[in-house]
Parts: structure tokens; C-alpha cells; sequence
């Protein structure tokens, strides 16, 4: 349903996350190529304590052999009229990142958050009702919800470091997101979207790190992970609970970030620097048929899919700055529809 500069976490966190070789402009808060942020002071963390700890096996099953790419080459054309639903965003555009909707033809901005802190990285709920965001509002990163026209925000987590990149449960009950919950490791946990108590811990130790949660609607999450001290990312799936995990990209040579299901759960959308540049790619739920959907020189990412699947919607800087593109899944009618002097990013798609 649902990649992610300087509003970021402490210093401490280039040591936990390496993918920082990759030298992305993305504002995202929390995500492994993007830690330069000083830490607010810490706040008081949830006394609750969960000791229960799932077991993943990490070890790939399945090794993906690299496919000969599609290789697109979009021209400009008018936005289609015919394209359904809601797009949230974040946008800088009136000094610092605050969240609007618009129709997925571009028409009908709609600035949702108005303050002085970061407010980004939405994602509708499934019935479109609430938006799931991460905010500075109060010091640190945390997690909030928010009704789909703007307006009073429910926080939902508390943590000393950061957490960030919500995702809805398929059922809207629960949110999976990304935590940092010390100086050496950045985790998934899940929290309840009604509040009122402490996330869960999913996945997480010394040695493997997470970011970037999606959830299906055939109940498995994906994420992008990596083994410390690696600096490569890679895509993996898993079981809601934290158990079965399987990698559905695996080579050294080339990271791999931001993966998003399609609504029917048979495929992920997912961004990645193997072709020697940042492009949109798709493959098959268990990691087959890699195809290659943009091919512009500048860097795309962060791809969210449209309800009936049809579609994706991506951030590109091939117009010079950050905006919000639309293609059709087989990567053709890639149509700009944000046209602003300031970035646009991490796009997620509701019905209307």
C-alpha cells in the first residue's frame, strides 16, 4: 500500500547503517542510505517489555538469476483520466516536509499537516480512512495516525532513538514499522493502530538489520535487510510473525531497497542500483522474473502501487528535483503529476 535530506538520525547511526555508500538525496528519516540527523533528547520509552523473540531463518532459500530487463523509453505524454484513487505524499514545498493528497491525476492538493516539524513517509490504511506517517513533532521520530482529511494526530509509539516507514496490516489493525532501538541495530516491530500500548519486537539482532516494511494481503511482510558489518541490502520475506523469512534478492554486487507488494500479493515493486543506476524494478512474490520498468539516467524509487494494481505510482529526478511520477505496471505511460520547485517523495496510493 505503500523509500524514503535533513531532517535524519544522530551521527551514531552511520555506524549501524552502511548503506550510506550509496549517496541517495532521499529525505526519508530513517532508511539505510540516509543517516546524517541529530538526535532530539531522548524520551521516556514504554515500561511494558516483550520478551518474545521469533525465529528467522535468514538464510536464503532461493537465489534469483538475473534476467534480461525491459528496457523502456518514456515519452511525455498527458496524464490519463481514467487513473483512480488518492496519492499522500510528503512535500517540502512550503519549507519544510508536510503531507498532502492529491487525485492520482495530479489535480486537487490537499496540505494535511501544518507545523514546524517533519511530518512524512505516509501510508493509507486499507479502507483509506487514516494515514499512518512518521513525525519530529515531539522531539524524536516516532509513529503517528492521522484521519485522511488532516487534523488531530494519534501517536502511537515512544521511543528514545527513532522509528519510522509505518505500513498497514492488511485488516488495518496493526502497523509494522522500522525502530531503531539503540545505537546497533535497526529493527521491525509492530504496534497496535488504536494505541495505548508498546510495540512488539518482529525481527532484529546484532548481526542482521531491517528497514522498510510492506505488508500483504496474504499476511507475509517484506523488507529490506542486510548482515552487518555488509554494506548490501537485499529484499526479504516473511512470515507476519517473524519466522519463514526467505530472500528474494541475494547478489553481492548490488543493493536493493523499498520493496511494496501488489494488492493481489503475486508480486513486488521494489527500487535498486543493479543495471548501474537507481531504477523501479518488479519481480514475482518468491524473487523470479526480475524486469526492469525505468531506464531515465536519474535516480527512481519508491514505488507504491494503485489498489486495482494497474498502476505505480515512484519518485524520479529526471526533471532536475524530487516529484511524484504514475506508470502503468509494465512500466509504460510514466506521466510526471507533481511540478513544484520542491521535492515530493514517498508516494502511497488509496481508492477514492
Amino acid at each position: 500500500m505503500k523509500s524514503k535530506h535533513g531532517l535524519v538520525v544522530a551521527a551514531l547511526l552511520v555506524m549501524l547503517l552502511p548503506l550510506a555508500v550509496y549517496a541517495e538525496p532521499i529525505y526519508l528519516p530513517v532508511s539505510f542510505d540516509n543517516f546524517a540527523r541529530t538526535q532530539p533528547t531522548p524520551t521516556a520509552s514504554p515500561t511494558a517489555t516483550i520478551t518474545r523473540t521469533p525465529t528467522v531463518v535468514l538464510t536464503p532459500t532461493a537465489t534469483v538469476t538475473r534476467t534480461p530487463t525491459i528496457a523502456f523509453t518514456p515519452t511525455a505524454t498527458a496524464t490519463p483520466t481514467t487513473v483512480p484513487g488518492r496519492i499522500a505524499f510528503a512535500s517540502d514545498r512550503d519549507g519544510n516536509f508536510e503531507i498532502f493528497s492529491m487525485r492520482a491525476d495530479g489535480t486537487h492538493q490537499t496540505r494535511l499537516t501544518t507545523n514546524a516539524a517533519f511530518d512524512g513517509e505516509p501510508d493509507w490504511s486499507p479502507d483509506g480512512s487514516r494515514i499512518a506517517f512518521t513525525s519530529d513533532r515531539h522531539g524524536g521520530l516516532e509513529i503517528y495516525t492521522m484521519d485522511a482529511a488532516g487534523g488531530s494526530a494519534l501517536r502511537l509509539t515512544d521511543n528514545a532513538l527513532a522509528d519510522s516507514l509505518p505500513a498497514w496490516s492488511p485488516d488495518g489493525s496493526q502497523i509494522v514499522f522500522t525502530s531503531v532501538p539503540d545505537a546497533w541495530q535497526t529493527n521491525l516491530a509492530i504496534v497496535s493502530a488504536l494505541g495505548g500500548s508498546p510495540p512488539t519486537a518482529l525481527v532484529g539482532s546484532g548481526m542482521f538489520h531491517y528497514s522498510s516494511p510492506d505488508w500483504s494481503a496474504n499476511g507475509r511482510i517484506v523488507c529490506s535487510y542486510y548482515r552487518f558489518p555488509g554494506p548490501i541490502p537485499h529484499i526479504l520475506s516473511m512470515k507476519a510473525d517473524g519466522t519463514d523469512g526467505v530472500s528474494l534478492t541475494s547478489d553481492v554486487n548490488y543493493s536493493d531497497y523499498s520493496p511494496a507488494w501488489s494488492p493481489d500479493g503475486t508480486k513486488v515493486a521494489f527500487y535498486s542500483e543493479r543495471d548501474g543506476n537507481v531504477d523501479i524494478y518488479v519481480m514475482k512474490a518468491d524473487g523470479s522474473d526480475v524486469k526492469r520498468l525505468t531506464t531515465d539516467p536519474d535516480p527512481d524509487r519508491d514505488p507504491a502501487w494503485s489498489p486495482c494494481g494497474a498502476w505505480i505510482a515512484f519518485v524520479s529526478e529526471r526533471d532536475g528535483n524530487a516529484e511524484i511520477y504514475i506508470m502503468k505496471s509494465d512500466g509504460s505511460a510514466q506521466t510526471r503529476i507533481t511540478n513544484n520547485a520542491a521535492d515530493d517523495r514517498h508516494p502511497s496510493w488509496t481508492t477514492d
